[in-house]
Parts: C-alpha cells; structure tokens; sequence
C-alpha cells in the first residue's frame, strides 16, 4: 500500500488514476466528518463531493511538513464552515442516534441516557464555536491529536490543549452547579 506522499507524489506526475486510491482512503472519513458538522446528509455528500475536487486542483498547494488528512480535513471544515454561515446555521457536536440506541437498553437505561444527552447538548450549545469545534474534532470519527486540531483550525496547539482543558472544567462545574440545585 502506497503511503499518502507517494500517491501525491504519482497525481503530480501526471498519475490521474492514483487519485482515485486518495479517495478511497479518505472520502468516507470526510464524509462522515462533514456530515458530523452539517446534520444534513445530502448535503454532506455534496460539501465532501467539494472537498475532493478542491484537495484534485489544490494537490500542488500541500506541503509535505504537515499531515496529509489534516490538511483534507481542514479543507473539510473550510467548506463546512462556509456552508453554515451562508446558510446560518449552528455547529454541534452530534449525538447518537436514539431510535437504534434504545432498542438495545432497558427503559430505565434510555430515560438516564436521555437526561444525560439533555445536560451535555445544553451544555455544549452554552460554548463558543470555537468550542464547539474542538470537540468535535477530539471526538470525531477521526480521534484527531491536538496537534491535528490545531493544524485544521489553524491555532496553536497549546491553544487547543488550554480551551480543552477549560472545557473540561466548565462541564464540570456546569454538572455541580445542576447538583447544587438538586437537577440531575
């Protein structure tokens, strides 16, 4: 199996064909990523569609230094982030699919899940965007380093691992508060 580097390396030379290796590897990662942040699945598929036609004519652009699915997935949130705010819509971190979840635990189990996926959406819609897309890239399909999250967002790493680390403490400070006054 060729590395990522070789298959640019064989697209550059004129390997067309090679191109399509680089979208096996990575379209439905893409498209699960995008679809994460858009909650629309048809338009999901047209945003990753975008994608790998800009990653085609953009090939040239990417320097070696950096991860190759960094560099698509910071593409990817380009194009997402530009479809949200030309359509002015909110990013969330999505959530499981309830109907699936529930045939698989007790009623008891589902109303707690439930309760728990109440606190952590209002929990999570009270955070920046910026937030908001730093957990969504730790918690994706992809499980990006904090090094990848910095890359894609373009921010400092010790940037990333400080709003993490803040986020972390604001949810558990929004849990005591909910106890504190007797919500669970």
């Amino acid at each position: 199996m060729k590395t990522d580097i070789e298959l640019i390396k064989l697209v550059l030379g004129g390997e067309i064909n090679s191109y399509n290796e680089i979208l096996i590897r990575y379209e439905t990662s893409v498209y699960k990523f995008v679809s994460n942040v858009i909650k629309n699945n048809d338009v999901a598929r047209d945003i990753t569609q975008e994608v790998f036609i800009t990653v085609y004519y953009k090939l040239y652009t990417y320097k070696e230094k950096y991860k190759f699915s960094s560099w698509i997935f910071q593409i990817a949130m380009n194009k997402s982030i530009d479809y949200l705010r030309k359509n002015k819509k909110i990013q969330e971190v999505a959530f499981d699919n309830l109907e699936n979840f529930s045939k698989t635990i007790s009623p008891d189990e589902f109303i707690e899940y439930k309760e728990t996926k109440s606190t952590l959406e209002t929990f999570v819609n009270s955070l920046s965007k910026t937030e908001k897309q730093i957990l969504n890239l730790r918690y994706s399909y992809e499980d990006f380093t904090f090094d990848d999250i910095a890359e894609i967002l373009e921010i400092n790493k010790s940037t990333v691992k400080y709003k993490y680390y803040k986020i972390s403490q604001k949810y558990e400070e929004y849990l005591n508060s909910k106890k504190e006054r007797g919500i669970s």
